[in-house]
């Protein structure tokens, strides 16, 4: 009877097996319990049956999983197997001859990390460049803050065993330990200003560093912290899908969230800061991350209404809620705000018309060059969204009830518009800062350390101008990765329990006209491109050279070559210029020197496979 219902084990779902184990008699009853929390893989331990299934319980209630042989990994890959659990796997990572294991999922938005690369201990998410530690499973590069979940491995008899417990499914992502508030044990109070990546990052580690005294987060916007890369790729998304935490995080952390207030004056000699409202806050160190404002345009008639600039996830559900009144759009300004309003106006919410208006030859050139703009106009264009590059505005014309009705161009063309989107850069939030160093454009100047010239004042974000580690030269980087991994360093050295400076490889994506551009580094200024691959099939690196060094490069349908890229550098494993003008370098040299550089993933696959990230 035994085996006969063991035939059936081995085919079945999890409820299944619950039905027939009570069949059984008592120890069948005994067993339903342990088949409906491990699964239908389950092995029925209380009459000692096996399956062919490599997924079966322990005593503890546990689950081991038989992998595979032990011998299957070389050091420097991983593999992803099945948990038995719904679609969940476990990672299994192999780093000098000896065997490692967590969750699948980024922390960040749920990608399979095995799709990723593996470089010494670090595993790298194939959609966004978060790195976790395959030891620890802590986050060590952003936007990934959780950790992964860490499992138990052996080697037994040749085979590699992960014990999971029986709700693995529902514990993908481990919130890091943090300290409970306590003022008696800490008196003191750190104030944070602004409510981005940088402020969010910051406040968690402060707590995850040991800091139990009172936090304070003030920020002019109605909201709690949330994702603000996403407000142009998807037009009025609503809150709750890109809050950083849940509202009732920051009550149960002690983080005092005061919505709706600016601080006006902050200053540093008497660490006071007053509010918009008249109130005050002394504070013992503070952290000013109160990212940029939106450059406006100083031409007639900016002040029209359906004139809208992007910051808040006001901004973006205003231009949403005109876009369905809208026909037509003109975008001012062919940066990657420009483009990605462009890309939801005209791809996702299919208005008639949509131009972009930008100063440069083509958009982005800046930046990523004549030539990967180049593309990046052809996308658009390709999706029926006009280009008029190299032009300026020379104002706006009102239509009925003072609403935009056209934009005039410094030549005189006439642009009909319904509504106009301005994305002509920002301007940093540092000017109710009074006794810090500033530097020409206002943001604020901070060491490595993120201190910022007066006792206790540290700076992160959009807000602050900071020595870039790759190369020395000053720098103030608008990307979202470099906003939380400053945060980060700043509480840490807030904290005061470790040391710490910032020297993180800067990255961002940006999601346009149905393709995805990777970037990492800092381009300061290049005097060199070097295109490997092919523009036009959009499956293409391009490496930005300064005095035969690459300090930075972008990427498009080549998979996870933004991972390579981005370890080369922070390694220092980059070949110069000239060995990839002359062909000797190229981005499968740069694999095979990352496994030089400590166990990069040695199977081909892993840095090939395509991995579908979601456009935001």
């Amino acid at each position: 009877m035994h085996k006969r219902i063991l035939h059936v084990l081995s085919r079945c779902t999890a409820s299944g097996v619950a039905r027939l184990l009570p069949k059984v008699g008592a120890a069948g009853q005994q067993a339903t319990t342990q088949a409906r929390r491990v699964g239908a893989l389950t092995v029925a331990a209380g009459l000692g049956w096996t399956t062919m299934s490599t997924v079966f319980a322990e005593k503890d209630a546990s689950i081991e999983i038989d992998a595979f042989a032990a011998d299957e990994l070389e050091d420097g890959e991983m593999k992803a197997v099945p948990t038995g659990q719904g679609k969940t796997k476990v990672l299994i990572a192999r780093v000098d001859g000896k065997y490692y294991a967590v969750s699948n999922s980024c922390t960040h938005v749920g990608a399979p990390m095995d799709t990723g690369i593996l470089v010494g201990t670090r595993v790298l998410c194939p959609w966004h460049n978060a790195a976790f530690s395959v030891v620890t499973g802590a986050a060590l590069d952003m936007p990934g803050r959780d950790s992964l979940d860490v499992y138990p491995v052996e080697v037994r008899g040749g085979r590699v065993i992960v014990k999971i417990p029986p709700n693995t499914e529902q514990r993908q992502y481990m919130e890091p330990r943090m300290a409970k508030p306590d003022p008696k044990a800490d008196p003191r109070c750190f104030l944070i200003v602004g409510a981005g990546a940088a402020a969010q990052v910051a406040a968690e580690t402060l707590r995850i560093d040991g800091y139990q005294g009172r936090i304070v987060m003030v920020t002019g916007d109605a909201n709690a912290p949330y994702d603000r890369t996403r407000l142009t790729k998807i037009l009025g998304i609503p809150l709750d899908k890109i809050s950083l935490r849940p509202h009732g995080w920051y009550e149960e952390h002690g983080v005092e969230l005061l919505t709706g207030k600016n601080v006006k004056l902050l200053d540093a000699e008497t660490k006071v800061a007053i509010l918009s409202d008249g109130g005050q806050i002394a504070f013992d160190k503070v952290l000013v991350a109160s990212g940029a404002t939106p450059r406006k345009l100083k031409v007639p008639g900016a002040d029209l209404k359906h004139i809208f600039t992007m910051r808040s996830a006001a901004d973006s559900a205003a231009v949403r809620v005109a876009a369905g009144d809208s026909k037509t759009a003109v975008i001012i300004g062919s940066s990657f705000i420009g483009i990605e309003a462009a890309s939801a106006l005209k791809d996702s919410l299919k208005l008639d018309r949509v131009v972009v208006v930008g100063m440069e030859a083509v958009p982005m050139e800046r930046v990523l060059g004549k030539e990967v703009g180049a593309v990046i106009q052809k996308m658009g264009e390709d999706k029926g969204v006009e280009f008029m590059m190299r032009r300026t505005v020379k104002r706006f014309e009102a239509g009925p009830h003072g609403v935009v009705k056209e934009v005039v161009l410094d030549n005189g063309t006439v642009l009909p518009a319904d509504m106009v989107v301005v994305g002509a850069g920002v301007v940093p939030n540092a000017d109710f800062v009074a006794g810090v160093p500033k530097a020409q454009d206002g943001s604020i100047k901070v060491d490595a350390f993120m201190r910022a010239g007066a006792e206790g004042v540290y700076a992160a974000g959009d807000v602050a101008n900071f020595p870039y580690s790759q190369t020395g030269e000053r720098a103030r980087i608008e990307h979202w990765n470099v906003a939380m991994q400053q945060g980060r360093t700043a509480a840490r050295n807030l904290a005061g329990k470790r040391t710490s400076t910032y020297t993180t490889v800067p990255y961002f994506w940006s999601a346009f006209f149905g393709g995805k551009l990777n970037y990492v580094g800092y381009n300061g200024g290049h005097d060199e491109v070097l295109i490997e691959g092919d523009l036009a099939a959009k499956k293409f690196i391009a490496y930005y050279g300064r005095d035969g060094a690459v300090v930075a490069a972008a990427s498009m349908g080549v998979p996870n070559s933004n991972l390579v890229l981005a370890e080369a550098l922070r390694l220092g494993r980059l070949p110069p210029v000239s060995q990839l003008r002359s062909g000797k370098a190229n981005i499968d040299t740069i694999r095979e020197s990352l496994k030089e550089a400590g166990g990069g993933c040695g199977r081909a696959a892993c840095c090939s496979r395509p991995a579908q990230a979601p456009s935001a």
